[in-house]
């Protein structure tokens, strides 16, 4: 079944958002803790204490999250640290250790799927809103999911409907050019000014370009 969760884009209090973009992963800081893969809840608890005794649960929970909850297929929502901007990515790549990377050592891979088109904060449903409210680096928001998922479908429909629109614009045109050129030519005064008005119109629009 199908997850989503809340990420956020700050390891170890770093906005890496340019880096996840760039590179299609997502990553928890932690670099001190050797690699996870492989390891249940507990192991990970025990992972976490043999570096930092006194780890809480809830950060437990958060680590185990990444380790063993994130599945390929799962969504996540990741809100852009420093601006509105809200990024869904999809994952394609299960949680694995980059030895090669020492800032970014524990990664999952992912889709960005709306990277050149970033969501708004202030575009999303109260409802949804709410998946962006929980104080965590990574919650199970999965009761959002089905709002998201509205929401990213009315999106696609409005840019569908914007592109069809212009289609059908640029269609018609030919045949506006050549009744606007009628109109300059008629015998009646005030359709010869009103085709007059619209070139002056066109010109001045297309001199503020």
């Amino acid at each position: 079944m199908k997850k989503l969760f809340l990420f956020r884009a700050r390891p170890d209090g770093v906005n890496q958002m340019d880096t996840f973009l760039e590179t299609n992963t997502i990553s928890i800081g932690w670099t001190t803790v050797p690699s996870m893969e492989g390891k249940d809840k507990d192991e990970v608890r025990i992972c976490l204490e043999n570096i930092y005794p006194d780890v809480s649960n809830s950060s437990v929970g958060q680590v185990n999250h990444f380790v063993n909850n994130m599945k390929i297929g799962d969504l996540c929502l990741i809100p852009r640290p420093d601006s509105n901007d809200v990024y869904v990515a999809e994952i394609s790549k299960e949680y694995y250790y980059d030895d090669k990377d020492a800032n970014l050592c524990h990664k999952i891979g992912v889709e960005f799927l709306n990277k050149d088109k970033p969501y708004k904060r202030s575009e999303f449903s109260l409802e949804l809103s709410k998946a962006l409210r929980a104080p965590m680096t990574i919650a199970d928001v999965s009761d959002k999911l089905e709002a998201l998922e509205m929401f990213m479908n009315n999106k696609e429909i409005d840019n569908n409907l914007v592109v069809n629109v212009e289609e059908e614009l640029k269609k018609l045109l030919p045949k506006a050019i050549e009744n606007i050129k009628v109109n300059l030519e008629s015998d009646d005064p005030e359709k010869r000014m009103d085709a007059s008005l619209e070139v002056l119109k066109l010109l001045q629009e297309l001199g503020n370009k």
